[in-house]
């Protein structure tokens, strides 16, 4: 009796720090963009989590890409919205930390972003073409080593070309901080081609920040698919539901905790809500990885 007795004790208690457990804050992180934390914009969703699932959320930024991954690795992370570059690395894990729970959904005809590739007019560039035959040093200014559209899918576009990598295209691979400055700098022939978002190029051309004379456009990518919502692993199947049906009818319950959250996020401001990670999504951006 004394056993059985010792037994209901230690499964009272296991049961009911598993409880707790369950109960316990959520964290719910994002990543520093342009010096931006987007705290401002990821607290309305974090606090919209709270009241529907009944739990603490805590919302946390990152001030890196690379430091956001660690911490969802180290399990210090429940519920993620990571760049898609960022997804596509987490993917490659041997046991993955995280696993896609929702996508933001553009409406047909409703641009998300793409990636482009251009040189200086001093460069005397003009084709793509021509980065495998021009003579001399050539140099590349690129947005971030682990941007989509500001290093990884011009990684690709030569690599599926036949030029090789850009440290065997190029003699000098640098990086900067933001796709903003990667336009300018090329503007002002600290680097003979750029590699960042199309959309900064063009709203730095509509907005005379660099002129039309400066530069020659080399390639653009087709649309990006934007990286999901992650969450962890480990998470109960119920809660993942829960979660995901918050982040489904956000829009509806919560426009403006929505609108606030594309806010911080200007590729996917002409997203109109959250929906399911699906198969369709998965093979869209497997196609970045080939």
């Amino acid at each position: 009796m004394k056993a059985i007795f010792l037994f209901f004790l230690f499964f009272t208690f296991c049961q009911t720090a598993f409880s707790q457990d369950q109960k316990g804050p959520l964290v719910v992180a994002t990543y520093a963009l342009d010096q931006h934390n987007r705290l401002e914009n990821l607290q309305p969703l974090a606090s919209h989590l709270e009241q529907t699932l009944h739990r603490p959320v805590r919302a946390v930024s990152y001030p890196t890409i690379p430091a956001l991954l660690a911490a969802i690795r180290a399990q210090e992370v429940d519920v993620a919205l990571v760049n898609t570059y960022g997804f596509l690395l987490l993917s490659h894990d041997a046991v993955p930390a995280v696993q896609p729970l929702a996508t933001l959904e553009t409406p047909p005809g409703q641009k998300n972003y793409q990636a482009c590739l251009f040189a200086s007019r001093l460069s005397g560039i003009q084709r793509l073409e021509e980065l495998k035959s021009k003579p001399g040093p050539t140099s590349i200014l690129l947005a971030g080593e682990h941007s989509t559209s500001g290093n990884h899918l011009q990684r690709q576009v030569l690599r599926q070309n036949g030029f090789g990598t850009l440290e065997e295209v190029f003699e000098e691979v640098q990086y900067t901080q933001s796709h903003a400055q990667v336009v300018q700098q090329v503007k002002a022939g600290l680097a003979q081609v750029g590699a960042c978002g199309l959309d900064e190029l063009l709203q730095q051309l509509q907005n005379w920040q660099v002129y039309p004379e400066d530069i020659t456009l080399l390639w653009t990518s087709g649309q990006i698919p934007l990286g999901p919502v992650v969450v962890k692993a480990s998470l109960p199947a119920e809660l993942r539901q829960q979660l995901q049906a918050s982040l489904t009818q956000l829009h509806v319950q919560n426009s403006a905790a929505f609108r606030t959250l594309l806010q911080g996020w200007p590729k996917a401001r002409g997203a109109s809500r959250f929906q399911p990670f699906s198969t369709a999504h998965a093979q869209d951006l497997a196609g970045l990885l080939r």
